[in-house]
């Protein structure tokens, strides 16, 4: 192998190398967004944050015994 081919093949590797990592650093932040809204899901709201209950809230919550 000549030095032509030797650079050829190290840079193509290279090139290579390089498309892997952008798919696992794409893989890596699909990943780690999933995991902060898995998480935020499990987090209970504050009762501060909602707004007070009106008066049709009250009547479907006495209806069908949904409560918040």
């Amino acid at each position: 192998m000549n030095k032509a081919e030797l650079v050829n093949t190290l840079r193509k590797e290279a090139r290579e190398i390089e498309a892997l990592l952008k798919k696992l650093q794409a893989r890596s932040d699909y990943l780690r967004g999933l995991a902060d809204q898995i998480e935020a899901e499990g987090r209970k709201p504050d009762p501060k944050d909602e707004p007070p209950p009106g008066k049709f809230r009250k009547i479907v919550d006495k209806i069908y015994g949904e409560s918040r």
